[in-house]
């Protein structure tokens, strides 16, 4: 794939390319260039009589800039069509559309979803055509934790609790490092026979 094109992957299977050479209606016939901006996170503690202590909590989702570039006007209004795509569906979307874009930029880094989060479009020059430029953002599913019911260590005697008994949870009501262990009980996958 050369690096002057791109492909978009829609949420329905539709598939919007923009390359030099446009054959196809959902073509594009254009230029692309696109950059990527990934950025370390990290938080900052300070320590008395030590300094800054940096801890690394990984990376922040990637941030994209892709633009397109235009000369005839037939293309142009292709263009249009792909932004409009693009444009928020209306109050009852809860969340953009996600697109897979194909572009070796892209592969290199890993990013395999993307979802527009500004479109930037100055207007015609007659050197330079029509331009559109699409700020992207990184997408990755996320799930929601799921709280795992706390069990409660059984007792010796099955006698009635009294005020002091707090069910081998501390003071405040945490559990206890074997309630947890009892709760969450380790995988016995990878365990050696």
């Amino acid at each position: 794939m050369e690096r002057d094109q791109i492909v978009f992957v829609g949420p329905a299977g539709k598939r919007i390319a923009v390359r030099p050479r446009a054959r196809g209606q959902n073509e594009i016939e254009g230029v692309v260039q696109v950059s990527v901006r990934r950025t370390l996170k990290e938080e900052s503690t300070e320590i008395p009589k030590k300094g800054v202590e940096y801890t690394y909590l990984g990376y922040d989702y990637a941030e994209v800039t892709v633009e397109i570039r235009v000369w005839k006007e037939s293309e142009f209004n292709k263009l249009q069509k792909l932004i409009q795509l693009f444009r928020p569906k209306g109050k009852e979307q809860k969340a953009p559309d996600v697109y897979q874009p194909v572009h070796p930029t892209l592969r290199r880094h890993g990013i395999t979803h993307l979802y527009i989060f500004g479109i930037e479009e100055p207007p015609y020059d007659p050197v330079k055509g029509w331009t559109a430029t699409l700020q992207m953002r990184e997408w990755r599913p996320s799930y929601k934790k799921v709280k795992a019911e706390a069990t409660q260590v059984g007792r010796q005697g099955g006698g009635q609790r009294t005020d002091g008994d707090t069910g081998g949870a501390d003071r405040d009501g945490t559990p206890i490092p074997q309630q947890r262990a009892l709760a969450n009980p380790p995988s016995a996958k990878g365990v050696r026979p």
